[in-house]
């Protein structure tokens, strides 16, 4: 559905979370936002946060997408693997 209203060109709103409290992913999920994403280059989250994190906003069915820690290969595998549906890259220049 994201998707398909980003084909569309329509407006989306999401909201993002830094925090490491599981249920604010849940919250944010069940706001009625088109996506949440989740940022993990601002904050101090552990894989198996973020997974959680995941799986919460997933659980509501709402599109997920992650801002990764830095530009870097390892990093990205690793969250791709955890099924979001988007990434965002920092310091892309």
């Amino acid at each position: 559905m994201l998707k398909q209203k980003i084909k569309n060109k329509e407006k989306i709103i999401g909201m993002y979370v830094q925090l490491s409290d599981i249920s604010i992913a849940r919250i944010a999920a069940l706001a009625g936002y088109d996506f949440v994403w989740v940022d993990t280059e601002h904050s101090y989250m552990s894989y198996e946060t973020l997974l959680g994190h995941i799986m919460a906003i997933k659980a509501e069915g709402v599109p997920v997408i992650v801002r990764a820690p830095q530009n870097d290969l390892t990093a990205t595998k690793k969250i791709v693997e955890m099924g979001v549906d988007g990434l965002i890259f920092p310091m892309i220049r």
